[in-house]
This record gives structure tokens, sequence and C-alpha cells, in this order.
């Protein structure tokens, strides 16, 4: 049986041309608006797609992406540069789609990656090391989730340290990014 939580990309699709928005990061923008989360649930049938209490239409959403599809996202440690892990175990999610779809489409295997959201825009990074290793660019997931429980940690993350529950989700792909991947050539 399908995850009845996962959009199909031919669903989203047809909403993205009935809406008539220029695709996956529009989409994501769209659904931050007040009232389009209820209105891309009516578009899905009056909720018979997805199964979700009335009240979750009405809320305001982040965006998380992974490898991985998830119906419940654990907080786990975060791993800050150099490799050494974070003691403190969180979720994590942000408002920039470019932001989430990075991370879901992003298999570091070696190397490293950076994203630095400012005013005038969303700046994607990958070293040498991920050029020439073994990481790639994959298809992943953008998990959409209610905002109730994220706290604002900076550089458009959001935080929480508990589990929280998946809205739905959306397959994506590299093509999906409107924004360029930059190689850093220079140690930091």
């Amino acid at each position: 049986m399908p995850d009845s939580k996962i959009i199909t990309r031919r669903l989203l699709n047809k909403f993205i041309e009935q809406q008539k928005l220029s695709g996956a990061v529009a989409f994501l923008r769209f659904l931050i608006k007040k009232n389009n989360l209820r209105s891309f649930y009516s578009f899905l049938g009056g909720g018979s797609y997805l199964p979700v209490a009335p009240d979750q239409a009405s809320k305001s959403v982040l965006f998380h992406g992974s490898q991985k599809k998830q119906s419940v996202l654990v907080p786990s440690a975060s791993v800050a540069r150099g490799g050494k892990a974070e003691r403190q175990r969180r979720v994590y999610a942000t408002d920039d789609p470019n932001y989430a779809i990075f991370l879901a489409v992003l298999r570091l295997r070696n190397g490293s990656a950076s994203v630095n959201v400012t005013r005038r825009g969303t700046a994607l990074t990958v070293d040498l090391d991920f050029i020439n290793g073994p990481s790639k660019l994959k298809d992943g997931y953008v998990h959409i989730v209610a905002d109730t429980a994220f706290k604002r940690a900076g550089n458009r993350e959001y935080t929480a340290d508990r589990r929280i529950e998946v809205l739905f989700t959306i397959p994506v792909t590299p093509q999906d990014l409107t924004v360029p991947i930059y190689v850093q050539t220079e140690s930091l």
C-alpha cells in the first residue's frame, strides 16, 4: 500500500499547473502563505487523500529535506564543521524552499556542503572533496511540517527538540533547485 502522506509527482505537477506556479520551489512558497495549505488540501479532495485534521489545514508550515521518506521526524545530533556531533538532539526545518530541496537531494559521503541565506538570496555551496569524491546529488523528499513546535535558530533555520509529525511529503530532484550550487575552492 502506498504511503498516503506522499504526494505523487503527477498530482503535484497537476496542482502546480492549475495554480500557474513555476515548479517545486514556487509550490513550497505558495504553502507558506496564509490559507494556501487549506487550498492544497481542498485540491486533494477535502482531506480524503491525506488523513489530516481540519485544524492542521490552517497551520503555518516549514520544510525538512531528507533522502528518506519519513512520517515522523525524530531529533538527532547535528554534525558541526570538523565532523564533531553536537550534544543537543534536534529536528531541523527551514522556511526557505531551496534550502530544504538542497538538503533533500544532497547525498554527502565525502566533503562538506553549506547553505547561507541572506536577504539577497540563498547560496548553496559544496567543497572540492564533494566534487572529487563519492558524494552526489540524488532525488529526495521535502517533508512539510507545522511550525508550532519550532523556534527560530538563525540562517532561516528552525529547531524543535521533540518528535515532529509530518503533514505530507513531496518528491524533489536536483533540477527543482532555482539557485545555483557553488563550489568552494578555498578553505575558510
